[in-house]
């Protein structure tokens, strides 16, 4: 009789996917909120799909992916309230080092998702600005990479080409950083676009694509289809006020303070 060969990292199951496919639509439901209450929401979200993922027994692969997308979506709400505020760097270290480190574990085995190298390299993303020069070197150069190898691993995973663009579009020239590319991303994250959070982020994307351009009637129908898709997001109409004020949305996302002095003194 011979014996049962052990996978190292087992492929994710259908209910797994599900539930980090709900998840991707559930976070962009918290742009309807105020960000004290998103944030509140969030941190309670979290801990119903920690425990919904434990008591399903869900892969501790699994659980990480559950855990980056929802600690990144928590970091976002605790940067626009304070990006000062001390609990950011303790909260997002622990989550960053854990993902990171289990996937140059098993970054060799079959069975990791594209999911994994995606919302890993996107909450590293989210803590770059509160780590050492030594963790920045250590995580922050794999980004770009983990971003490529998940469209690799699933050619039609928009979310991994949202995450892609971003890194081409903010990263600087020297380092491989392309508009060009950028923008050719977000397209492909459109075009595979296949749920309702994947659809919504692509729309903002693209808008804010053609408003860089200074195409602002394709800017604006791409920002009108993502106001169809979430009513009264209070994102959608943040950038509308951005874009009404000469900002895109990008040049808020690493400009927040020069931004928001600038409108409230308009």
């Amino acid at each position: 009789m011979s014996a049962a060969i052990a996978i190292a990292v087992p492929s994710l199951t259908n209910k797994e996917i599900e539930t980090i496919k709900n998840i991707i639509d559930d976070r962009i439901e918290f742009t309807r909120l105020s960000e004290k209450d998103a944030l509140s929401a969030s941190k309670k979200y979290l801990e119903e799909k920690q425990l919904y993922a434990a008591t399903n027994g869900f892969s501790e692969q699994a659980k990480i992916i559950i855990d980056n997308l929802l600690a990144t979506e928590i970091i976002s709400h605790l940067y626009q309230l304070d990006p000062k505020d001390p609990e950011i760097k303790k909260f997002i270290s622990p989550k960053v080092e854990k993902a990171a480190q289990w996937l140059e574990k098993n970054k060799k085995e079959s069975g990791v998702s594209a999911y994994l190298y995606c919302t890993t390299a996107e909450i590293i993303s989210s803590g770059l600005g509160y780590m050492t020069m030594s963790e920045i070197m250590s995580y922050g150069l794999k980004i770009k990479d983990y971003f490529i190898k998940a469209t690799e691993i699933d050619s039609s995973l928009a979310f991994a080409y949202s995450g892609l663009a971003q890194w081409y579009y903010h990263a600087p020239g020297i380092a491989g950083g392309s508009t060009k590319k950028a923008y050719s991303n977000f397209e492909l994250a459109y075009k595979n676009a296949s749920t309702k959070g994947e659809k919504f982020m692509a729309n903002i994307y693209m808008s804010q694509s053609f408003f860089n351009q200074k195409k602002y009637d394709e800017a604006n129908k791409y920002l009108s289809v993502a106001d169809s898709i979430l009513p009264e997001s209070k994102l959608v109409s943040y950038i509308k006020k951005l874009n009404d004020a000469g900002y895109s949305y990008f040049y808020y996302m690493v400009n927040r303070e020069e931004v928001e002095k600038k409108l409230k003194n308009s």
